[in-house]
C-alpha cells in the first residue's frame, strides 16, 4: 500500500490486529537549528510489515529542504537516502522493493 500524506513528526508502524505499536521513529534524522520542521510526504507498507517513507526536513535559515527516504521494521530503522532532490512524492513499492525518485534518476532498495 502506498500513499501520499501530510503526517508532520514521529510515525509509527501498528499491528492493526492487536493495535500493538510495533516501532517508532522520527520522520527525519533531527535538523540542529531553531524552528525546524518536519513533515512525511509519502508512505508505503510492505505485506510483510516494513513501513517505508520519504520525509522532508527544514529550518528557517534554511535555503532548500532535505529529503529522506526511510524503512522500518519491528527490527530495526534504515536510513536509505538522504538528499535535496529526492522527489518528495516518489515512493513505490513493489513487492519488498521499494523505488523513489532523485535528481535524474530512479534509486531502489529491498525492504
Amino acid at each position: 500500500m502506498r500513499s501520499s500524506v501530510g503526517v508532520q513528526g514521529p510515525v509509527a508502524l501498528v499491528d492493526l490486529r492487536t493495535g500493538a505499536t510495533v516501532a517508532t521513529a522520527p520522520g527525519t534524522t533531527p535538523e540542529r537549528r531553531a524552528e525546524s520542521f518536519i513533515t512525511v510526504t509519502s508512505i508505503a507498507v510492505s505485506d510483510t510489515g516494513t513501513l517505508a517513507w520519504i520525509g522532508r526536513r527544514s529550518a528557517i535559515g534554511v535555503p532548500q529542504p532535505t529529503y529522506e527516504v526511510h524503512a522500518l521494521n519491528a527490527a530495526r530503522r534504515r536510513l536509505l537516502a538522504s538528499s535535496a532532490t529526492v522527489a518528495a512524492k516518489s515512493l513505490r513499492l513493489h513487492g519488498d522493493t521499494i523505488s523513489w525518485r532523485d535528481g535524474g534518476g530512479t534509486r531502489s532498495a529491498t525492504l
